[in-house]
Protein backbone atom coordinates (compact mmCIF):
# COMPACT_ATOMS: atom_id res chain seq x y z
CA UNK A 1 0.00 0.00 0.00
CA UNK A 2 2.70 2.67 0.70
CA UNK A 3 3.82 2.43 -2.95
CA UNK A 4 -0.02 3.59 -4.09
CA UNK A 5 -1.04 5.85 -1.96
CA UNK A 6 -4.49 7.51 -2.51
CA UNK A 7 -3.68 11.27 -4.12
CA UNK A 8 -6.16 12.51 -1.88
CA UNK A 9 -4.44 11.58 1.08
CA UNK A 10 -0.78 13.05 0.05
CA UNK A 11 -0.36 15.96 1.77
CA UNK A 12 1.98 17.97 0.30
CA UNK A 13 2.17 19.55 -3.18
CA UNK A 14 5.72 18.26 -3.64
CA UNK A 15 4.90 15.08 -2.62
CA UNK A 16 1.89 14.59 -4.64
CA UNK A 17 4.03 14.89 -8.09
CA UNK A 18 6.65 12.78 -7.05
CA UNK A 19 4.30 9.98 -6.52
CA UNK A 20 3.10 11.18 -9.93
CA UNK A 21 6.13 11.60 -11.35
CA UNK A 22 6.91 7.28 -9.84
CA UNK A 23 3.88 6.44 -10.89
CA UNK A 24 4.52 4.50 -14.49
CA UNK A 25 7.82 2.92 -12.55
CA UNK A 26 5.55 1.51 -9.99
CA UNK A 27 3.01 0.00 -12.25
CA UNK A 28 5.77 -1.48 -14.19
CA UNK A 29 6.43 -3.43 -11.04
CA UNK A 30 3.14 -4.60 -10.41
CA UNK A 31 1.66 -4.84 -13.88
CA UNK A 32 2.04 -9.11 -14.01
CA UNK A 33 -0.88 -8.67 -11.28
CA UNK A 34 -3.20 -6.36 -13.54
CA UNK A 35 -5.15 -7.94 -16.17
CA UNK A 36 -6.08 -4.50 -17.34
CA UNK A 37 -6.12 -0.79 -16.59
CA UNK A 38 -8.57 1.96 -18.60
CA UNK A 39 -8.29 5.34 -17.77
CA UNK A 40 -11.36 7.64 -19.44
CA UNK A 41 -13.36 10.62 -19.39
CA UNK A 42 -16.12 8.87 -20.73
CA UNK A 43 -18.18 7.24 -18.92
CA UNK A 44 -19.69 4.89 -21.27
CA UNK A 45 -15.95 3.94 -21.99
CA UNK A 46 -15.86 2.52 -18.83
CA UNK A 47 -19.86 0.66 -18.84
CA UNK A 48 -18.52 -0.71 -22.18
CA UNK A 49 -14.73 -2.39 -20.62
CA UNK A 50 -16.98 -2.96 -17.73
CA UNK A 51 -19.93 -5.12 -19.87
CA UNK A 52 -17.12 -7.06 -21.39
CA UNK A 53 -15.59 -8.29 -18.15
CA UNK A 54 -18.72 -8.95 -16.28
CA UNK A 55 -18.87 -12.17 -16.67
CA UNK A 56 -15.32 -12.77 -15.13
CA UNK A 57 -15.83 -10.73 -12.34
CA UNK A 58 -17.84 -11.63 -9.27
CA UNK A 59 -17.86 -8.27 -7.61
CA UNK A 60 -17.40 -4.97 -9.10
CA UNK A 61 -16.50 -2.08 -7.10
CA UNK A 62 -17.51 1.81 -7.64
CA UNK A 63 -16.58 5.02 -6.67
CA UNK A 64 -19.44 6.92 -5.33
CA UNK A 65 -19.19 9.46 -8.61
CA UNK A 66 -19.74 6.60 -10.98
CA UNK A 67 -22.37 4.11 -8.70
CA UNK A 68 -25.39 5.73 -9.66
CA UNK A 69 -24.43 5.55 -13.38
CA UNK A 70 -23.29 1.58 -13.44
CA UNK A 71 -26.41 0.73 -11.84
CA UNK A 72 -28.68 2.66 -13.76
CA UNK A 73 -27.32 0.78 -16.87
CA UNK A 74 -27.84 -2.88 -14.81
CA UNK A 75 -24.55 -3.48 -13.94
CA UNK A 76 -24.38 -4.46 -9.99
CA UNK A 77 -22.11 -2.44 -8.30
CA UNK A 78 -20.76 -2.33 -4.62
CA UNK A 79 -19.50 1.10 -3.61
CA UNK A 80 -15.96 1.60 -2.32
CA UNK A 81 -16.10 1.88 1.02
CA UNK A 82 -12.58 2.94 2.85
CA UNK A 83 -12.68 1.64 6.07
CA UNK A 84 -13.67 -1.92 5.08
CA UNK A 85 -12.20 -3.01 2.43
CA UNK A 86 -8.29 -1.43 4.69
CA UNK A 87 -10.18 -4.37 7.10
CA UNK A 88 -11.27 -7.16 4.89
CA UNK A 89 -9.98 -6.85 1.37
CA UNK A 90 -7.00 -4.10 1.12
CA UNK A 91 -5.94 -5.31 -1.98
CA UNK A 92 -9.34 -3.93 -3.73
CA UNK A 93 -8.04 -0.80 -1.72
CA UNK A 94 -4.60 -0.77 -3.53
CA UNK A 95 -6.33 -1.73 -6.64
CA UNK A 96 -8.55 2.14 -6.16
CA UNK A 97 -5.82 3.67 -5.15
CA UNK A 98 -3.62 2.36 -8.42
CA UNK A 99 -6.53 3.48 -10.62
CA UNK A 100 -6.78 7.30 -8.71
CA UNK A 101 -3.50 7.78 -9.12
CA UNK A 102 -3.70 6.68 -12.93
CA UNK A 103 -6.89 9.25 -13.10
CA UNK A 104 -4.26 11.85 -11.64
CA UNK A 105 -1.39 10.90 -13.98
CA UNK A 106 -3.72 10.82 -16.92
CA UNK A 107 -5.27 13.88 -16.48
CA UNK A 108 -1.67 15.76 -15.74
CA UNK A 109 0.00 14.04 -19.04
CA UNK A 110 -3.41 15.37 -20.97
CA UNK A 111 -3.00 18.93 -20.21
CA UNK A 112 0.59 18.55 -21.57
CA UNK A 113 -0.14 16.73 -24.88
CA UNK A 114 -1.09 12.91 -23.80
CA UNK A 115 -4.14 11.96 -25.64
CA UNK A 116 -4.60 8.14 -24.67
CA UNK A 117 -3.37 6.42 -21.77
CA UNK A 118 -4.05 2.83 -21.52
Amino acid sequence: MPLFPHYSEIKSRLSKKKVLERFLRRLDRISPLIAKLIVSDNIRDIINELRLIKLMCSVIYADIHVLDKLRSENLNAVSENKRTLRRKNPGVLVAFNILDLAIHYYKKKRLKGLKNFK
